[in-house]
């Protein structure tokens, strides 16, 4: 039991972030932020900030969405449950293959906030959860 305690222990720490929500802007004939790395499941929230544009896949891609053309006050959502990057732009002033007003999203397969942790805590922080549950344990 002792031996399989850092096991469960690792497997309490990294279970799965629920899915996120990112926003996109579409200011000014672009999409803010540009490229955006994402989760496996997560949902992109495009929020029309000001004029008349649209997101758009481009076609022939395992995701595919158009949200046709919506004015100032507009949001559209799609959630992405396949990997890869997939590319898209603004159906009037831009076109696929990155052309004009376009941007891509890169779908990862793990959560972004589970990146995101490692990232920012690094793997001590498992290292140093397992040391004192260890702790705890042979002091009884």
């Amino acid at each position: 039991m002792k031996k399989l305690l850092p096991i469960l222990l690792l497997l309490a720490v990294v279970t799965p972030v629920s899915a996120a929500v990112w926003n996109v802007n579409i200011i000014n004939n672009a999409f803010t932020p540009g490229p955006l790395t994402v989760g496996y499941g997560d949902t992109v929230h495009w929020i029309w900030v000001g004029s008349t544009h649209s997101t758009t896949s481009d076609p022939g891609q395992l995701e595919s969405w158009d949200s046709t053309l919506r004015s100032t006050g507009s949001t559209f959502d799609h959630t992405f449950t396949n990997f890869g990057t997939f590319r898209y732009y603004c159906s009037l002033h831009g076109a696929p293959n990155g052309q004009g007003m376009s941007s891509a999203i890169t779908v990862v397969p793990e959560p972004a906030g589970v990146s995101a942790l490692f990232s920012l805590f690094g793997s001590m922080t498992v290292v140093a959860v397992m040391c004192r549950r260890r702790a705890v344990l042979q002091s009884r």
